[in-house]
């Protein structure tokens, strides 16, 4: 088993205590190793990993000092609270040097799936003017700002609501489909008969 020190103190178990700076220094094989504590949105907000995750909510994503959002996003609690590089855009990435200075606000839980979507829409169109929104291009119309093709061959996929409003760019439809709950046969079927997602929004090729 790994012996654990702190850099100012005697040894100590690995459970016993927080470590500073959010470090922890694992000494192994005469080799001190430097692993980054992740922070704990869970246990910030008082919600429960396991009985909670899978709650429907609108949440927001603030940097450091920052005080308008960087990040407008709809799905579970899970994916709120999910600082994983993998699984946000190069965009989210980007912008993110550290993800522990990533602050969560948790707009709206414990509704349908249709409401997050709803306020989703509402705090992307109220914050858009702030140019601080990776997950938002600043474009307002299908017609106007984007220009929309049928060619299954680009990989980026946007959504837009009934008026023809953007929401938001995705990479690609794997991406889309992992965000609102779905597959991507769906969102396929979805574009190529031009049809509404729910009854809420329509996906484009772009």
């Amino acid at each position: 088993m790994y012996k654990v020190h702190r850099l100012v103190e005697r040894r100590t178990t690995l459970n016993s205590r927080k470590w500073e700076n959010n470090k922890t220094f694992i000494y192994m094989e005469n080799i001190f190793k430097i692993v980054e504590r992740k922070r704990n949105h869970w246990e910030e907000h008082k919600y429960n990993s396991n009985k909670d995750k899978y709650k429907i909510c609108t949440y927001i994503h603030y940097y450091d000092n920052e005080t308008v959002p960087f990040y407008i996003g709809q799905g579970t609690l899970n994916r709120a609270f999910n600082m994983n590089r993998y699984e946000r855009t190069n965009a989210w990435n980007n912008k993110v040097i550290d993800t522990n200075l990533v602050n969560v606000v948790i707009y709206k839980i414990d509704i349908s799936k249709s409401e997050s979507l709803k306020y989703e829409q509402e705090l992307i169109a109220k914050y858009n003017s702030t140019n601080n929104l990776v997950n938002y291009n600043t474009c307002n119309t299908v017609n106007s700002q984007l220009r929309i093709t049928n060619n299954i061959n680009k990989k980026e996929i946007a959504c837009f609501s009934l008026d023809g409003k953007h929401i938001k760019t995705f990479e690609n439809i794997k991406q889309a489909a992992y965000e609102y709950f779905t597959s991507v046969s769906i969102i396929s079927k979805c574009i190529k008969n031009n049809k509404p997602f729910r009854g809420i929004i329509y996906w484009k090729r772009i």
